[in-house]
């Protein structure tokens, strides 16, 4: 048994120093993202996360980072991402399209958002996994698709959880506000080409699931944030940090979009 455990201690090691090692890649890449997504590096990191999730705070914070890295401008890997490891194409590259059609049509499974969600459960005081959730959160809720799929595995309780355990952490309710203010995507069945080209998911979403759907689900989602304290947490941190760049523009932000009728 003490051997096992020396094999799992050592396996979870090298797990966050890969997961480490791609989130480095994908930082500042566009070509790097592509081809790691494409290489099912995202398919690896939400395994990882299913698995030792709930056990390793260290190794959930370093694949939520590189996850968060990975997301950031890449619709595509968002998606890949949002699907579970389990249900992944055996070719990435052939299965792209099918998979952003599933998710678009059918909510998906949850994937990394899900599997972040069970490590903030786990691990509720822990700062510093709290904060990469949210920066992961935050970062996959950034096209309208994709935010309803991390609010509907739970995502919005999640970070104002994070937000309420954690309140002296000034970053960590940075991007709680952040996270909250993707999830609380405003999505009109009439958008201007101006929204859709500073959202880099909005016109994949759009054409994929159609503007009148994109409302109601975005009316839904603000609706269901406000009944789970999305709209006191941001205040409370806008009263914590008054002069917090972050905390007052995107907790401004939030609360503009979920107040939105």
């Amino acid at each position: 048994e003490a051997e096992a455990e020396a094999e799992a201690a050592v396996t979870r090691g090298l797990l966050r120093q890969c997961a480490r090692c791609l989130g480095n890649l994908a930082f500042g890449s566009d070509a790097n993202r592509a081809l790691i997504g494409l290489a099912k590096g995202c398919t690896a990191l939400v395994r990882a996360l299913e698995v030792f999730g709930a056990r390793d705070s260290e190794l959930a914070a370093a694949v939520l980072g590189a996850a968060a890295n990975l997301a950031h401008q890449s619709d595509r890997n968002k998606l890949y991402l949002l699907a579970d490891a389990a249900d992944a194409s055996a070719d990435a590259s052939a299965g792209a399209s099918a998979t952003l059609q599933e998710t678009a049509k059918q909510g998906g499974r949850g994937g990394l958002a899900r599997a972040a969600v069970v490590s903030m459960a786990a691990f509720p005081m822990d700062a510093r996994l709290q904060h990469a959730a949210c920066w992961a959160l935050l970062t996959l809720a950034a096209s309208d698709v994709a935010a309803a799929e991390v609010a509907r595995t739970g995502g919005v309780a999640a970070v104002v959880g994070a937000m309420i355990n954690c309140p002296d952490d000034a970053g960590l309710q940075h991007f709680g506000c952040w996270a909250l203010a993707n999830l609380a995507f405003q999505s009109h069945p009439a958008a201007s080409a101006t929204t859709a080209s500073n959202d880099p998911g909005a016109s994949t979403s759009r054409r994929l699931l159609g503007s009148r759907e994109l409302a109601e689900l975005a009316a839904g989602t603000r609706e269901a944030a406000r009944a789970q304290g999305a709209v006191e947490v941001c205040k409370m941190a806008l009263i914590k940090f008054p002069r917090h760049p972050g905390v007052v523009e995107k907790g401004r932000l939030a609360l503009g979009k979920l107040t939105a009728t």
